[in-house]
């Protein structure tokens, strides 16, 4: 995946135009954000995907900054998930991730 921060991907999708896909996760032992990471952002299928089509910003909900951003965009009451913008900022889908591939792979 060709993660960007907040603020490297929002400068991106000024410049390319493209629409961000957001996966908002906690830390290294949240089990659910590692099971999504193995099954569905390690499937070159869906990261090839995504990195031809968005540009892919990682929040940590366990970092105060990144939190408070992951609130006022999607106001996510669980982790992980996932959200897609247009490049203009208008949502294009959000949701809470439980079967990961499925869930990637059909938004």
């Amino acid at each position: 995946m060709n993660w960007s921060s907040f603020e490297d991907g929002i400068a991106i999708v000024k410049k390319e135009g493209k629409n961000i896909f957001f996966f908002i996760d906690g830390d290294e032992y949240h089990s659910y954000s590692q099971r999504m990471k193995k099954e569905a952002l390690s499937d070159k299928e869906v990261v090839h995907l995504l990195n031809q089509h968005f540009v892919s910003i990682r929040l940590n909900c366990y970092k105060e900054k990144e939190e408070k951003i992951a609130r006022k965009i999607f106001s996510p009451n669980y982790i992980p998930s996932i959200g897609f913008l247009t490049a203009t900022g208008e949502k294009i889908k959000f949701d809470f991730v439980t079967e990961t591939k499925k869930n990637c792979r059909d938004l």
